[in-house]
């Protein structure tokens, strides 16, 4: 249902008289409040993004649905409910709609909020958080002042490797974290710099499989071998490795000797 919403309402060819019967459904069947079950019907917030961005163009009501989506991100839902719902937030970043001065410190503080709250060890909300770890990916493309913020960073960082199994779907948008990440590796960003070990965890995760692009890997290979060989580094590397579990230091290995193998 909410694909075929989403469609109807990205066609340029839609009338008044679709849109006033959207309209009507939507006040009817997709209204805003908390009384009723945000996702008990799929793709309402996918709907609702469409419907004001394509239809509306109606920045008042697009900060509702904001609020709206922001207030239904909580744990009463299963991760996959919480990860459909934080997925949705990209788009609504990357609207023209979209008022950093109204609309910015309503998503960072409901993400924020909601992932300081969860367990390290809590393995049931992989999805969500990293959606999460996307999202704010999205916000520090967009709004770089929001890297000054050391703690926002290290929660960033801190949640990372994604740890979810990546669908096809969100395969790119992952992919989009690593790169990322490889920019504030390239920046010296301080949060990144200082915590050799939690990066190179990052990194034999990234390096796996199709959990980063080709580029990102190689990037990645040319970090691992320059800070592994230059004096400056060298023994932090050693230390911050040598702390690594075995499956780590073996991923690390596999991204230097195919470096090795690739000269040869």
């Amino acid at each position: 249902i909410g694909k075929i919403l989403k469609f109807i309402t990205k066609c340029p060819q839609i009338n008044e008289q679709i849109s006033g019967k959207l309209h009507l459904l939507s006040e009817q069947e997709f209204a805003l409040s908390s009384e009723i079950p945000p996702f008990s019907i799929p793709g309402v917030a996918l709907f609702w993004i469409s419907f004001v961005v394509n239809i509306l163009h109606d920045p008042g009501l697009f900060s509702n649905v904001l609020h709206f989506i922001c207030s239904s991100i909580n744990f009463d839902n299963d991760d996959d409910e919480n990860e459909s719902i934080i997925m949705t937030l990209p788009d609504m970043i990357e609207s023209d709609l979209f008022n950093a001065n109204e609309n910015l410190d309503s998503i960072v503080s409901t993400l924020s909020d909601f992932l300081s709250s969860i367990n390290e060890e809590n393995t049931e909300l992989k999805k969500s958080i990293d959606a999460s770890v996307y999202v704010f990916t999205c916000l520090f493309q967009k709004f770089n002042d929001l890297l000054n913020n050391q703690d926002l960073v290290s929660l960033w960082f801190g949640l990372m490797p994604l740890q979810g199994k990546k669908n096809a779907c969100f395969r790119n948008c992952f992919q989009k974290v690593y790169d990322f990440l490889l920019i504030l590796i390239s920046q010296n960003h301080p949060v990144v710099s200082q915590n050799l070990n939690h990066l190179l965890k990052i990194v034999a995760k990234a390096t796996n499989g199709f959990n980063s692009s080709d580029e990102a890997r190689a990037n990645f290979r040319d970090f691992i071998n320059t800070i592994s060989s230059d004096p400056q580094t060298k023994d932090d590397f050693e230390n911050s490795f040598n702390e690594l579990d075995t499956k780590d230091k073996d991923r690390i290995l596999r991204l230097i000797e195919n470096d090795d193998e690739e000269e040869n």
